[in-house]
């Protein structure tokens, strides 16, 4: 098969493997012996790396284990920016704040941007209460009008908002990004709806406008990490 060969849908049936997608499937576990696979799993990633025990105040009536990022993803993206020296990130998206305190930890200069003000203030609360207020900057905007007025280049640019507007967003993302920097963008598989032959959902479909974006996209390195509900990964070649 050549480069510019395609799989058709009966040599694609041939090269899945399905029982290693995830560690939850039954090849992967199937000589495991306890009731909570995540809640082992989750020890055993403590165990290794040790927790970062940071003060988090969520939205009231809701707890972090609803609207957190797990404890690996989050571990992941510090190695990215340890391993590259990534000085400056850009997070659109910053909702309670725990990715971009992490993300500052590993050592970068983290600007995150937040739409919705009662979250904006939420975060910028856990920020600052953890010690982070100089190396975080917040601010309160539209992501789209942000970035189309700002001019600095980051070396991570992590989209996690406005799933409708995931297309716009990538592109100018792609103007900001530097040479040797890289783009996450999380939940593209999207609740499963981007896997369906036509997303259902108006979030769905703006992911899935994004997705057959970068499948024709030249010029980058591009791989999804099904972690979370599904991270894209992006860099220039």
């Amino acid at each position: 098969m050549t480069k510019n060969e395609v799989w058709d849908e009966n040599e694609l049936a041939n090269i899945q493997n399905k029982d290693r997608l995830l560690p939850s499937q039954p090849y992967f576990s199937k000589m495991y012996k306890g009731k909570d696979l995540y809640g082992d799993m989750e020890k055993l990633l403590c165990r290794i790396n040790g927790w970062t025990i940071y003060d988090i105040k969520t939205k009231e009536g809701m707890t972090y284990s609803v609207m957190g990022s797990d404890y690996n993803t989050l571990k992941f993206y510090q190695f990215l920016i340890r391993s590259h020296d990534y000085a400056r990130v850009l997070e659109l998206g910053t909702y309670i704040g725990v990715s971009a305190m992490y993300m500052a930890d590993a050592g970068a200069i983290v600007y995150t941007v937040e739409k919705g003000k009662e979250f904006y203030d939420i975060a910028k609360g856990n920020i600052e209460r953890n010690g982070f207020k100089d190396s975080i900057r917040c601010f309160n905007s539209d992501s789209i009008k942000y970035m189309k007025e700002d001019s600095l280049f980051y070396d991570l640019i992590f989209i996690d908002c406005a799933k409708e507007s995931y297309k716009e967003l990538l592109e100018l993302a792609l103007d900001r990004v530097a040479a040797d920097g890289m783009i996450l963008v999380d939940d593209v598989f999207f609740q499963g709806d981007t896997l369906n032959d036509k997303p259902t959902s108006i979030k769905g479909m703006g992911v899935g406008r994004m997705l057959d974006y970068v499948a024709k996209l030249e010029g980058y390195e591009k791989v999804i990490l099904p972690i979370g509900n599904g991270l894209l990964m992006l860099r220039k070649l």
